[in-house]
C-alpha cells in the first residue's frame, strides 16, 4: 500500500493510528507442537478439532 494511501486512510479513521500493528486475539493460540499433541489426542480418542454446531437446540443459552 503506498504512504498516500495510508494518509488517506489514516484521515479517514485516526484511531488506526493509535492501534497496535500486531493483531489481537481473543484467545490464547498455543504454539505448533502443542497444537499437533492436541490434534494427536482429540484423533485418538475419535474426536474432531471443531465441532458442527448445525443444530443449534443443542446450545443452552447464557444465564
Amino acid at each position: 500500500m503506498s504512504s498516500e494511501a495510508l494518509d488517506e486512510i489514516y484521515t479517514l479513521f485516526p484511531a488506526l493510528k493509535m492501534m497496535s500493528p500486531t493483531a489481537m486475539t481473543t484467545h490464547c493460540i498455543p504454539k505448533r507442537a502443542q497444537q499437533k499433541k492436541l490434534l494427536h489426542r482429540l484423533s485418538k480418542n475419535g474426536r474432531v478439532a471443531l465441532e458442527n454446531y448445525d443444530d443449534v437446540s443443542s446450545i443452552r443459552p447464557a444465564a
